[in-house]
């Protein structure tokens, strides 16, 4: 029997960062409030891989966030998950102009008109436009 049939006895999680190569059991893992965890530099989530963990992150916030953003709080780069995201419709984004620089970001935001709604009235609310 090999390993990954093994695996699939167990309850077990694979790492969202170092795409997907460790692993550890589910009775190990102490999630904090954000459902992350991590073991030295590697990450774990409750919400499984990067893709439905940034998916997550998107959902649950009130302002959505920045791909920056996303970065810090997860601990990896997400482009690919974005744009996998984006293109898949699972997620919009919205073009920001912040007022201090004048750089311009894009913000993924829940595809949910509602949500969405929600999310640019947050944003507009802390001056971003």
């Amino acid at each position: 029997m090999t390993v990954f049939r093994k695996l699939k006895l167990l309850d077990y999680l694979s790492s969202y960062s170092h795409r997907g190569k460790y692993y550890t059991l589910n009775e190990t893992t102490d999630f904090d409030d954000s459902g992350l965890w991590s073991y030295q530099s590697v990450w774990f989530s409750k919400y499984g891989n990067l893709i439905e963990t940034t998916k997550e992150f998107i959902d649950q916030s009130t302002a959505g966030f920045t791909a920056n953003e996303l970065e810090s709080v997860l601990h990896v780069q997400v482009k690919h998950p974005l744009l996998k995201l984006f293109l898949d419709r699972r997620v919009d984004r919205k073009k920001i102009v912040q007022s201090v620089r004048f750089d311009s970001k894009r913000l993924p935001l829940s595809t949910g008109f509602f949500k969405m709604e929600l999310c640019i009235n947050a944003i507009k609310n802390v001056n971003l436009f």
